[in-house]
């Protein structure tokens, strides 16, 4: 394709025990996403990011699993039903900014120091049910294979079958 779609910049140290990863996004093209939201998300997005991101991993007797994100801007976003509908995007804004948000993933808690939207806009209907085109939006997850506990933990289940506590935010 030979189009630049962003860069990446990322400094840090690991083992196979810990890592410590500091990282940096600029002009990263949303479609660069696109296989990984694919199998969750119906909808169609574009966008620019820039980002600024922290990873603290650990194994052993105490693990841990922290995301920082310093900062986060995504400008000019629009998502889009598949097929489009007639009008434009369903959901458009200028510019997301995330500021000061700290994940504790094991935890499955979130903490956002500030977000802010300008200029949304978002164009709504309802079908015959009464439900919103926009929760069309979302697909289920696909069912996991067995031993694969991963995909368990990522769709809520703990590796003991029992279903994993609610998000935090």
């Amino acid at each position: 394709q030979g189009k630049e779609q962003g860069r990446l910049h990322a400094e840090g140290s690991f083992t196979d025990r810990q890592a410590k990863l500091a990282l940096q996004l600029a002009d990263v093209d949303a479609a660069l996403a696109a296989p990984y939201l694919r199998p969750f998300l119906r909808a169609q997005a574009s966008a620019r990011a820039q980002a600024q991101a922290t990873l603290d991993w650990a194994g052993g007797e105490t693990p841990r699993l922290l995301l920082g994100l310093p900062s986060l801007r995504i400008d000019d976003l629009k998502l889009a039903d598949v097929p489009a509908r007639p009008g434009g995007p369903s959901l458009q804004l200028a510019t997301l900014q995330l500021g000061a948000v700290q994940a504790d993933l094991l935890q499955r808690r979130v903490d956002i120091g500030s977000l802010s939207l300008q200029r949304p806009d978002v164009a709504l209907s309802r079908d015959a049910k009464g439900e919103l085109d926009l929760q069309q939006w979302w697909l289920a997850p696909a069912p996991a294979a067995s031993g694969e506990a991963d995909a368990a933990g990522a769709a809520g289940a703990t590796e003991s079958g029992k279903a994993a506590p609610p998000w935090q935010l």
